[in-house]
């Protein structure tokens, strides 16, 4: 986990690099394509929204998983102490 949320740290470390240079560098190219940095910096935000989005969707699914395992847990435990009470 701790090697996601510093890839994490770092995507949004450049992220906020890039978009901070390519607005250093006001200057288009003539054809009024993105300059590099511009470039760069829309790809690294998308990279961060979509692992954040992958990480948000992951924690979702664990903390399902979780709770299930623990009413299973629950059932099991409550059917075996009916059967030494019974």
């Amino acid at each position: 986990m701790n090697r996601r949320l510093r890839h994490i740290a770092v995507s949004v470390i450049a992220a906020l690099f890039c978009a901070t240079s390519g607005h250093a560098a006001d200057e288009k190219p003539p054809d009024g394509k993105p300059n590099r940095a511009e470039r760069a910096a829309k790809k690294a935000t998308k990279g961060v929204e979509k692992t954040a989005k992958r990480t948000g969707e992951w924690a979702d699914r664990t903390a399902n998983r979780a709770g299930k395992a623990v009413e299973r847990t629950v059932d099991k435990t409550g059917k075996w102490v009916k059967k030494q009470t019974d």
